[in-house]
């Protein structure tokens, strides 16, 4: 179900921050929280299977140097930081949502390179571009409504 929004009610001249704030768009960015907590979420499940890996390196005799020289634990260690972070931000911008999405998307591909099958990062990547593609939907729909880019550059001036 798509949410209605009557863009014409909104208040003219908002930047695009402020656009994306709106009490409007607050299920649209959902997406993005969503997106965060499935991709932590992957994380941590990776983590538990490193954990089974390191299992079976320390039984066939391997050391804590040979863990921590595998390539897998140092990228899935990385990922989920990365995704912690964003999401620790708290700032529910479309590009915050699309540097999510494209980090899964890198992580996904790499995956697949390297053998493995998709997961549940996929879920992450489809939830950061839905919810960042419909909110630039609808701020491409304001702006037509509302005349053109209203945004202040950092001196206070319009650029448009």
């Amino acid at each position: 179900m798509a949410e209605k929004i009557d863009l014409n009610t909104l208040p003219k001249g908002l930047t695009k921050e402020e656009f994306t704030a709106l009490p409007n768009f607050k299920k649209i960015r959902s997406f993005f929280t969503w997106a965060g907590v499935v991709s932590i979420g992957s994380g941590i499940l990776i983590c538990s299977e490193i954990g089974k890996t390191a299992e079976s390196v320390f039984q066939a005799g391997g050391s804590y140097d040979d863990m921590s020289r595998l390539w897998a634990v140092k990228l899935n260690m990385l990922f989920m930081i990365f995704d912690i972070g964003i999401l620790l931000l708290k700032k529910k911008t479309t590009k915050m949502a699309y540097i999510l999405a494209i980090t899964e998307l890198v992580y996904i591909v790499l995956v697949l390179v390297l053998g493995g099958t998709i997961g549940i990062g996929a879920i992450a990547f489809l939830l950061a571009l839905a919810g960042a593609i419909r909110i630039d939907k609808k701020w491409k729909q304001y702006q037509e409504i509302s005349g053109g880019s209203n945004q202040l550059n950092h001196t206070g001036n319009s650029t448009a």
